[in-house]
């Protein structure tokens, strides 16, 4: 009697469903990666933000200066985060994550603090922060007047105009 060879339609299916359940769970594993990275980034530029914004508040509202500075004790270290400090007082500190470099680019070139006048002005410090992790970088920008105005996640191999800063 003739044995017959080969794969019966049911099993060549079953291995197609398999195969093809494998990668999607390996190029959903690759996506999630992607969306953290850039949620954590996010996170960090809203951080600054919310850091530039209540410096600017409180100055205007108290009628004196205060400052937001780079690392814990004002050494100018932006990407171990950002304090806010009136007096020579730390009023709040928000770290950055490890996977996030913050790099000040402006005038004057290396600034380990932006002050915030009682009139709400940036004491004539401008410039750009850049945000950047190993894919991508957003960036806040700093103008005189103590206004800024901040980007969208970049992808660093998309645009490669700024990227290099980071």
């Amino acid at each position: 009697m003739h044995k017959p060879q080969g794969f019966t339609l049911i099993e060549v299916l079953i291995v197609l469903l398999i195969v093809s359940s494998i990668s999607i769970v390996l190029s959903s594993s690759n996506a999630f990666t992607f969306f953290a990275t850039e949620n954590s980034l996010l996170k960090a530029q809203e951080n600054l933000r919310l850091s530039l914004l209540r410096a600017r508040q409180l100055a205007v509202k108290s009628q004196t200066e205060v400052n937001v500075c780079g690392g814990v004790s004002c050494g100018g270290d932006w990407s171990q985060g950002i304090s806010v400090q009136m007096q020579n007082e730390t009023l709040s500190f928000y770290p950055f994550p490890d996977d996030i470099k913050v790099i000040w680019k402006g005038f004057p070139v290396h600034k380990s603090f932006i002050s915030f006048l009682s009139n709400g002005l940036s004491s004539y410090q401008n410039g750009t922060f850049y945000l950047c992790d190993t894919t991508s970088y957003s960036y806040i920008r700093l103008n005189q007047s103590g206004r800024f105005y901040s980007s969208s996640t970049i992808n660093v191999k998309a645009e490669n105009s700024e990227a290099p800063l980071c």
